[in-house]
């Protein structure tokens, strides 16, 4: 049964308001496993390969509560299972986290490897295929912890792919991006604002619906694709 919480006071207050009465359905749509939005590869990619190429969009991200032994790090993976519904039609996985030390927060994502073969295979069952490009938006990383994630859990996704993929198959290509949104980046800059070495930049990638809208730090690693079209386009 697909059920949907609301306040009555906020019922109430927005009776008269159709916007409340989309938001519903869509949130109802998604839980029945519906489509409420399309992002077209073919407009946003120029690539003459976009028509050929099976995309799989990964979000990872890890949430620190505090640092106890009764209280762990809640890491959450999500991987979509259609090239073009990413918001929709997804599939995730939610881990607790116990720092060895029992003290210091687990940044790294344990058993990646694992949760990332089980959502391909997801996107396997569902399209009767593998994808053949991989993307993944890392949330959440620390300054300091930046080259540690990339090394650990790049390697987790080679691994889970070298597993799956086989030795009869072309490994996917891959693109890890790390998106952070608290920096302390103002208006005026008097020091270095990208670094001189990767691919970073900032973007707003939504709208401001109200209030002063933050925009995000990209850091791209592993970049095999051609994603800037994309990313901008949509």
């Amino acid at each position: 049964m697909v059920t949907q919480c609301t306040r009555f006071d906020r019922l109430m207050s927005n009776s008269d308001n159709r916007k409340m009465d989309i938001i519903w359905q869509k949130k109802f749509n998604a839980k029945l496993g519906g489509v409420n939005q399309l992002v077209s590869l073919m407009r946003a990619l120029a690539s003459p390969s976009a028509r050929s190429d099976v995309f799989m969009f990964f979000g990872i991200d890890c949430t620190h509560i505090t640092c106890s032994r009764e209280r762990p790090s809640i890491a959450a993976i999500i991987g979509s299972k259609d090239s073009t519904s990413v918001y929709t039609q997804c599939a995730g996985r939610v881990v607790q986290q116990f720092s060895p030390k029992g003290k210091i927060a687990l940044e790294i994502v344990k058993d990646l490897h694992i949760l990332v073969g089980e959502l391909l295979c997801e996107f396997s069952n569902h399209n009767s295929r593998l994808p053949n490009k991989l993307v993944f938006y890392r949330a959440g990383v620390d300054d300091g912890s930046f080259q540690k994630v990339l090394d650990n859990e790049l390697r987790a996704i080679q691994r889970a792919c070298k597993e799956l993929y086989g030795h009869n198959q072309l490994l996917p290509q891959i693109c890890f991006i790390i998106v952070k949104k608290h920096h302390n980046t103002r208006t005026a800059i008097d020091t270095d604002i990208v670094s001189p070495n990767g691919f970073d930049f900032y973007l707003n990638s939504h709208a401001a619906i109200q209030g002063t809208s933050k925009p995000a730090l990209f850091k791209f690693y592993m970049m095999k694709l051609v994603l800037h079209q994309m990313i901008f386009n949509n």
